[in-house]
């Protein structure tokens, strides 16, 4: 672990001590709650993995404190007592494997998918999302506050070990916090002051709610990225008004759904492209500065808090892709970790059409309650799968896993399929990361691969396979 000293090292948030500096940022993934709002084994086992994988700290994304305010159909939601006995079997089933666990409290504003949106003024999202929010009243204001402060004494009486604000990406909050979102002409709306007055008035609800013994981190754009928008300068103020009240961390992000490129940063995007911001912030404050933005190698984390550009990490879709990313990078084992390629297909595309999240690189997410135990062939078999794409390369894998004795032959002089086609415009290279983890494994495994293999009923004759997976792609 000495390669990687700085990101394996605890980090205290509060009264809370993680053993590494690696937070899986929230996400809202979309599955795993009922209609009723109650998340269920789905969801529990999703985090369960990522907990087992070693992640320090773990957020779970979505958490609704209001009917209006939910941004998807299936996240959890936090509005009444009666959410607390499903979130707690979550929390005590992630428990014994040393994760803090956080539960991040957010409003979507005029950014919720439903058609009673709101907002502080009657302004539609920039992108997205269709419909104009009311404008909310000042008694719906001091309503809204008061549920971020009853959602976070749920969060805690859950066994939650910390919560975070969700001030970014657009949402509620930020919505208050930005100029050409808020038009107000009252308290809440102007100046700087009171644009930020919502914030300050919900977090001082939730300290008084919880207590400060409880910790609380707050999610800030750096920059939203869009013109009139939030701005680093106000981001740094803000930061500085934020310690003094009392926040155990800040999370520096960026962009709203104007900005969605940057706001999810995709394989067009340069890795850490948010460092700067929180880079920034932190020299600014003396409280922990978490950063995030396309960092999906343990190196370039480790080098991030290394040269005191952050605290910590966050890593949302590399968790996705791998959710033995922290055990894997701890015990030097880099070239095991699977990878993100910022495809931003199953986790994002899914997501903004109200599916079920998902990833490209791993079929196990949301299935993980269905596939918690490794299955073993018995009898093995001899299998020949036809096709070195990346379709076949995984099914030789997973094959090889269960104890099959496999062979893989493409006619190709080379592996990967029409995966090399599809990583030759610029920008696009790292859809071969997958293709190079998957070659990796089966050496590995000593998983014969047959390059310039004609299929014929000789070639499949002299392999003698049991069963033959065919991965060809298209006809």
């Amino acid at each position: 672990m000495s390669h990687l000293k700085h990101l394996f090292s605890p980090i205290q948030i509060g009264t809370m001590t993680a053993k590494n500096r690696l937070l899986m940022s929230a996400m809202s993934i979309n599955f795993g709650v009922d209609d009723a709002g109650n998340v269920t084994e789905q969801l529990t086992e999703y985090f369960v993995a990522r907990a087992k994988g070693g992640t320090g700290m773990m957020l779970v994304g979505g958490g609704a404190v209001h009917p209006t305010g939910l941004e998807l159909p299936h996240l959890p939601t936090l509005w009444d007592d009666a959410c607390i006995p499903s979130l707690e079997v979550m929390t005590e089933a992630v428990r014994p494997y040393d994760a803090k666990f956080g539960m991040q409290l957010m409003h979507g504003g005029r950014q919720s998918y439903h058609d009673d949106k709101v907002a502080p003024s009657p302004l539609p999202a920039e992108a997205v999302v269709k419909g104009v929010p009311r404008e909310l009243t000042l008694s719906e204001i001091h309503e809204m506050a008061a549920a971020f402060g009853d959602s976070a004494r749920r969060c805690r009486d859950a066994g939650f070990d910390f919560i975070e604000i969700h001030a970014a990406h657009g949402y509620l909050i930020n919505q208050f916090m930005a100029k050409n979102s808020n038009k107000r002409e009252d308290e809440y709306g102007g100046s700087f002051e009171n644009r930020i007055r919502f914030l300050l008035e919900l977090f001082r609800d939730i300290k008084d709610k919880t207590g400060d013994d409880f910790p609380v981190g707050i999610r800030i754009n750096g920059n939203d990225y869009i013109k009139n928008g939030w701005t680093l300068e106000e981001a740094l103020k803000l930061a500085v008004i934020l310690e003094q009240q009392g926040a155990d961390y800040l999370h520096i992000s960026a962009g709203v759904y104007g900005s969605t490129e940057l706001t999810i940063p995709s394989m067009y995007v340069k890795h850490g492209c948010f460092v700067h911001l929180a880079e920034a912030v932190k020299k600014e404050v003396s409280l922990p500065v978490f950063t995030v933005g396309r960092i999906k190698s343990p190196e370039m984390a480790d080098r991030i808090i290394k040269e005191g550009k952050a605290d910590a990490v966050a890593m949302g879709r590399s968790l996705l892709a791998d959710p033995e990313f922290a055990n894997k990078a701890a015990s030097g084992d880099l070239t095991r970790i699977r990878p993100c390629i910022g495809c931003c297909l199953g986790c994002i595309h899914n997501v903004l059409a109200l599916e079920p999240g998902a990833c490209v690189a791993n079929p196990d997410v949301g299935r993980e309650y269905q596939v918690k135990d490794e299955v073993r062939a018995d009898p093995p078999k001899k299998i020949l799968v036809v096709g070195a794409g990346p379709a076949g390369l995984a099914a030789a894998r997973m094959a090889a896993t269960r104890g099959h004795e496999v062979v893989v032959c493409d006619e190709k002089g080379h592996i990967g399929g029409l995966a090399r086609l599809a990583a030759i415009p610029p920008g696009r290279g790292e859809i071969m990361d997958i293709v190079d983890f998957l070659r990796n494994e089966l050496d590995r495994m000593q998983v014969e691969v047959r390059l310039n293999a004609k299929l014929t009923e000789e070639f499949i004759k002299s392999i003698r396979p049991q069963e033959i997976i065919l991965a060809s792609g298209s006809l």
